[in-house]
């Protein structure tokens, strides 16, 4: 298991709750990330030798998510099949965690979800959340942990329904079943940069017709002031 060693703004400082822009359900995003990733759990003085894997996401506007933009590895030596072994969709989920903010009490800044919960931020198995649904069921404080935690999955191109089944340790048709509860009792909002709700709309259509190897959905440029007349900061 990877676990992030860098995450650093394009200019080569490091990120702060600042610099996020706020998104229509109060999530805050970094529009631009470079991260880097190494092995968990190496021994003392590993860390030298070990790959380094370098990646740059960067949030779309038009489709509500984040992208991969870059994937590297740097290595005493690297070979094509050290490239392939690169699980690109699990560390975009995790570099992911590092980019979006969340405001966990009033009286608080907002923390990146690495910040607040670490390496498993995306992945959430053996989290409280199991447990916390176990006890109290579909009420409405783990009905708005359904809402992140689904939100937070497409913000991270994850499957959301999926991501809610595993955080949660529920069957399928239970965590669609919460999922719908959620969305009637006004929880649930398709997150998306205030003004493209529209298009991020249009952009999940295009997925869920053709996938994410159907036609190009990468190919909107980020705006040079992209944020930059947000107001929310």
């Amino acid at each position: 298991m990877h676990h992030l060693i860098s995450v650093l703004l394009p200019d080569g400082s490091e990120p702060t709750w600042e610099d996020a822009i706020v998104l229509n359900i109060g999530i805050g995003v970094i529009p631009e990330l470079k991260v880097q990733f190494q092995e968990k759990w190496l021994n003392r003085g590993d860390e030298v030798m070990a790959p380094v894997v370098h990646m740059r996401i960067r949030f779309s506007q038009y489709q509500g998510r984040f992208l991969a933009q870059f994937v590297g590895l740097e290595a005493p030596e690297v070979a094509g099949t050290d490239l392939r072994e690169i699980r690109v969709a699990e560390l975009l989920r995790m570099a992911s965690s590092a980019a979006i903010y969340v405001k966990h009490s009033v009286d608080e800044d907002p923390v990146s979800l690495y910040e607040s919960r670490g390496d498993e931020a995306m992945s959430l198995e053996g989290s409280r959340l199991g447990l916390l649904a176990k006890e109290r069921g579909p009420v409405d404080p783990v009905l708005k942990e359904v809402a992140l935690i689904y939100n937070v999955a497409l913000l991270s191109s994850q499957a959301p329904a999926k991501a809610v089944e595993k955080a949660f340790q529920l069957p399928a048709r239970t965590a669609a079943r919460w999922i719908a509860k959620a969305r009637e009792n006004g929880m649930l909002e398709r997150p998306s940069l205030v003004g493209f709700e529209d298009s991020v709309k249009g952009y999940d259509e295009i997925r869920a017709k053709w996938g994410s190897y159907g036609p190009p959905l990468n190919a909107d440029p980020l705006p040079p002031n992209f944020g930059a007349d947000d107001g929310e900061r």
